[in-house]
């Protein structure tokens, strides 16, 4: 596995939810996630990359911009990049 898709649905990601995870690319089609939902989750992984795909291209870019103050080494756990 490569790739893991985040349904629209997902409202929290776990500490630790993809350690030992082999994906390196992550597909966040939920616009709902806040910063105390996602601490630590990316912990242990390899993921290197996280896209938004929510909706249209004004959701997208509304959400991704929101997603870059979050998806910070210090909450997640590791340097990921947000696309």
């Amino acid at each position: 596995i490569v790739k893991v898709t985040v349904g629209k649905n997902i409202k929290t990601l776990k500490k630790n939810a993809f350690a030992g995870s082999k994906a390196t690319k992550v597909v966040l089609q939920t616009k709902s996630l806040k910063k105390s939902q996602i601490k630590g989750c990316m912990k242990g992984s390899k993921v290197k990359t996280v896209y938004v795909k929510v909706g249209t291209k004004a959701q997208n870019k509304k959400v991704l911009k929101s997603y870059k103050k979050i998806f910070r080494k210090s909450v997640i756990g590791r340097k990921v990049k947000i696309a």
